[in-house]
């Protein structure tokens, strides 16, 4: 079994279905992303994973454990990170206290830890520690956001669109750091809108289409695939 397994995913936010028979898995370490023109349920797919959308069909499994029934805030405690889009700080707090509020649910000794290897994976993040995080530029934002989220010491990080809005130097540099933690041996699943770049650092990729799996391959493959090119990445 995978260690994100997340099958046949069916359920919508209300009458109707967004996702239809949708399934995701990561392995450990590995980088998935999930691509697709707007409105093909990638941010929806994502949700569902982390427990924010009532599935009428599917289950979801975390280290062969079976979390479908579980909150988001329990699933951070089975090792689930995630980084929502918008609204991912703390604006009127300092860059540290963002990240001290990361690890606000352990109860380990180690806090110190891992802020410094969030500092060490981000520069800019331990130069700007004592700055309100609304005060930084967008693509430092984003890398609160991340730092945030790996202070949980998820085993599964989520990311929904972390380079929107950036340029494309933060997102190269964000994705060389999200590259990082993959080699330490947390796995990755993003939503990105940036198809082509994301799907060149991608082990994993999978295309959506009005909710349902279009494609499905290694990030290189879906690259070199005619039909994926022309249709998702422009040719």
């Amino acid at each position: 079994m995978s260690f994100l397994s997340a099958t046949h995913m069916t359920g919508g936010y209300g009458g109707a279905d967004i996702l239809h028979d949708c399934s995701i898995t990561v392995e450990r370490g590995e980088i998935a992303v999930i691509v697709g023109p707007n409105g093909a349920g990638k941010s929806t797919a994502m949700k569902a994973v982390f427990g924010m959308l009532n599935l009428r069909k599917g289950t979801v499994t975390i280290d062969g454990d079976d979390i479908t029934a579980l909150s988001p805030q329990e699933r951070v405690h089975k090792g689930m990170g995630f980084v929502p889009q918008t609204h991912n700080i703390f604006p009127t707090m300092s860059v540290e206290e963002n990240l001290e509020m990361g690890a606000f649910t352990r109860t380990d000794a180690e806090i110190a830890e891992t802020m410094e290897q969030v500092y060490e994976l981000f520069p800019a993040v331990r130069e700007k520690r004592h700055q309100n995080a609304g005060e930084l530029s967008g693509g430092q934002r984003q890398q609160v956001a991340v730092g945030r989220a790996l202070m949980t010491r998820p085993k599964l990080l989520m990311l929904d669109e972390p380079t929107a809005g950036v340029s494309p130097i933060v997102m190269g540099e964000l994705f060389d750091r999200i590259i990082e933690v993959a080699r330490s041996g947390i796995s990755i699943l993003m939503v990105e809108q940036n198809a082509r770049q994301a799907l060149e650092i991608a082990d994993k990729g999978y295309v959506l289409v009005q909710g349902r799996n279009a494609y499905t391959d290694t990030g290189q493959a879906l690259l070199d695939d005619p039909d994926v090119r022309r249709t998702f990445l422009g040719g």
